[in-house]
């Protein structure tokens, strides 16, 4: 399975993730600093190494749990919704996903509109 890692927003409010290695389509540039949905992932600072943009999944779990509060008032991150899709499939909990969503549907007896 590949290793995934959160990207810490620069500018914004989205956390990508980031698989090494991973080229999420044929037109993707070559560099390995492209998130799972192929937004490129580069530090706000010449300094910066690319590494430290890179978290573990654990500890940016805590980063979009917080809300804003009256100490801070940011915005709260969310996640990007096309790297949590490639990451499903590239984890292959895709089932196991839409089982749990299915589950949490109301009761219905019509079929969609």
């Amino acid at each position: 399975m590949i290793e995934l890692f959160a990207v810490r927003p620069q500018r914004g409010a989205v956390v990508h993730l980031h698989g090494p290695g991973y080229r999420p389509g044929v037109k993707t540039r070559s560099s390995d600093r492209v998130a799972l949905c192929g937004a490129p992932v580069w530090p706000c600072s010449l300094d910066m190494p690319f590494d430290a943009l890179l978290s573990p999944l654990a500890d940016a779990v805590r980063w979009t749990s917080m809300a804003p509060s009256d100490t801070d008032p940011r915005p709260a991150w969310r996640w990007c919704r096309p790297c949590i899709g490639h990451a499903l499939d590239l984890t292959g909990l895709v089932t196991e996903f839409l089982i749990a969503a299915a589950e949490r549907q109301p009761q219905s007896t019509s079929s969609p509109p």
